[in-house]
């Protein structure tokens, strides 16, 4: 085939992902793996279950949720008593004072625990009495392929250890390496 050798350049790269398109899965709370639903090379989708993790401290968030959700009732039903007794002159302003501050202190502990729920992966709406569980769902971040599994079952996964890495082809980047005297003669749409 015919064609000029002057315009042709020889670089080395590689084909890649944005950091976008790529996680790496961890439990934010450390467990023990008690199944893993997913292989390496596998297509998964955003919200989709990777493993279930065991941990007593599951058990001790949601009961120390529940419990204070019922103080809080109790603390409500107590504030508006004592503000309904305070303003007919029945009560003192101390005792008001005190029973907000209370109320107000149940308040920011339900909120801070539903948080914790919320980042494990537990609705703290659905969480009642009955259905308080020792395990939680590790789910994919976004969509893509597994590209590796670092657990196994019956292993315990600390929070800062990646359980999984995905990875999302729907949009690869290429990188080359070329030398700085070949820079001006590389341009956009160029065919490569």
């Amino acid at each position: 085939e015919m064609r000029p050798l002057s315009g042709i350049l020889k670089v080395s790269g590689m084909v890649t992902v944005a950091p976008d398109r790529s996680a790496s899965v961890c439990t934010p709370l450390g467990g023990y793996v008690k199944s893993i639903a997913v292989m390496p090379g596998k297509l998964v989708q955003k919200g989709q279950v990777l493993s279930i993790v065991e941990n007593q401290e599951f058990i001790d968030i949601q009961q120390n949720y529940v419990e204070a959700r019922n103080k809080l009732e109790f603390a409500q039903a107590e504030y508006k008593r004592h503000n309904e007794l305070y303003k007919n002159d029945v009560y003192s302003q101390k005792s008001v004072q005190q029973t907000t501050s209370d109320y107000n202190n149940l308040r920011a502990q339900v909120r801070a625990l539903g948080q914790k729920l919320a980042l494990v992966g537990i609705n703290p709406a659905r969480l009642n009495e009955n259905n308080i569980s020792r395990a939680i769902a590790v789910r994919a971040p976004i969509s893509g392929y597994v590209k590796v599994v670092n657990v196994s079952i019956g292993k315990y996964a600390a929070s800062a250890d990646p359980m999984f890495e995905i990875v999302d082809c729907s949009q690869l980047m290429l990188e080359l390496t070329l030398f700085e005297k070949d820079a001006s003669k590389v341009s956009d749409g160029q065919d490569i």
